[in-house]
């Protein structure tokens, strides 16, 4: 299958799986300069930043993008409601986190080295994200 050459940009939150997301960000990091794959780093500060990060990287094209998860749900959660508005994003996670249950449960990649496979052939898999409304019922006594 032919790889792609779009840059892929990572969102990397340091304290996800009790500072493991960095030792999983470095092995990454060394595969994908070893095969030359374009690639930006995004580091996360504090909540929410990961899907500001998002929303920021996303709006500044209308092309295909790969954003990649580099934690646990709570980061990959940011990071799709980040993109929820931009059709364009393509959101992937790599598992640095403690539960991963959307790399074991839907992504279903059991490495990094084949998560970025992944990543890198142009396989897409749509998935709906649903919606969720909160709904205030008045209380009778």
């Amino acid at each position: 299958m032919q790889r792609l050459n779009e840059t892929m940009y990572f969102i990397v939150n340091p304290m996800a799986g009790n500072k493991g997301s960095i030792k999983t960000w470095k092995k990454v990091e060394e595969i994908l300069k070893s095969e030359d794959v374009p690639y930006e780093v995004f580091f996360t500060k504090e909540k929410g930043h990961a899907l500001r990060l998002t929303k920021e990287i996303l709006s500044q094209t209308n092309q295909k993008t790969r954003m990649i998860a580099v934690g646990g749900d709570g980061t990959l959660n940011e990071l799709v409601n980040g993109a929820a508005e931009f059709p364009h994003a393509i959101i992937g996670s790599l598992a640095a986190g403690s539960g991963n249950d959307y790399v074991r449960g839907v992504q279903k990649t059991k490495s990094a080295e084949e998560a970025l496979s992944l990543f890198q052939d142009n396989v897409v898999r749509v998935i709906d994200i649903g919606q969720f409304r909160r709904m205030v019922r008045p209380v009778i006594l």
